[in-house]
């Protein structure tokens, strides 16, 4: 589902650009295939990684320039999707490029975040992947941050409560209900 197999496409286009790498952790049920896929187009660009704690996720992360989540085309996404990467790339503070047809759920788009790609599109992850390599510095910390502003406000355990509570007794704050 996490359509791997078009970022593999795209490090294969964009093999010759030395400064450009594929990071892939995890154990996924494909694993096996995208590494010998990798193997047989000479994909020097692309390193498998085995699964690693969830503890060790952000210091992981942390070394990445960029995240990238995609999702294969399928019309059940198009009523919104919530992987757990998406919020693990958020926190880091990374931008994000977001290959997913989500429907009216843009998230990554909607905050600034990254760029939204249409997914299986290759062409569409090379492209997105030379613009954030136009990009400076400052201006990817600047959409990381973004990212990791809208997950703290809206997807942090105290916010999501605290809108729970707003759902569900009104606009009267915690401390000032009475039971």
């Amino acid at each position: 589902a996490n359509a791997l197999g078009t970022l593999l496409e795209a490090a294969k286009e964009l093999l010759s650009d030395d400064d450009v790498a594929f990071i892939l952790v995890g154990e996924g049920r494909e694993k096996l295939s995208l590494k010998k896929y990798a193997k047989e187009n000479g994909l020097s660009n692309v390193h498998f990684l085995d699964a690693i704690p969830k503890s060790q996720v952000q210091s992981m992360i942390a070394k990445f320039d960029v995240c990238y989540l995609g999702l294969t085309k399928d019309p059940l996404f198009r009523f919104g999707v919530s992987p757990n990467k998406l919020f693990d790339y958020f926190y880091a503070a990374k931008p994000i490029i977001y290959a997913i047809d989500s429907g009216r759920y843009r998230p990554v788009e909607e905050c600034g975040a990254g760029l939204q790609v249409p997914p299986q599109k290759y062409e569409s992850v090379v492209d997105a992947i030379r613009m954030m390599r136009t990009m400076s510095v400052e201006e990817r910390d600047a959409m990381g941050r973004k990212g990791r502003e809208m997950a703290l406000r809206y997807h942090e355990y105290g916010s999501l409560a605290d809108d729970l509570f707003a759902c569900c007794f009104g606009e009267v704050g915690r401390d000032k209900a009475s039971f």
